[in-house]
């Protein structure tokens, strides 16, 4: 997984909270990936618990 130094969870959620949020649902549907949203928590949660 990449990252970039300076951009948080909170910029992620400025984007997908606005107009570009809306556009990927747009294109992409409700869920980007598969698993959507339970799958996200859960790989976060697995992240969270490694730092």
């Amino acid at each position: 997984m990449k990252s970039i130094e300076g951009i948080g969870l909170t910029n992620v959620q400025e984007v997908y909270s606005g107009p570009e949020g809306e556009l990927w649902a747009l294109i992409m549907g409700e869920q980007i990936h598969i698993g959507g949203f339970n799958s996200s928590m859960a790989l976060a949660e697995k992240v969270l618990d490694k730092v």
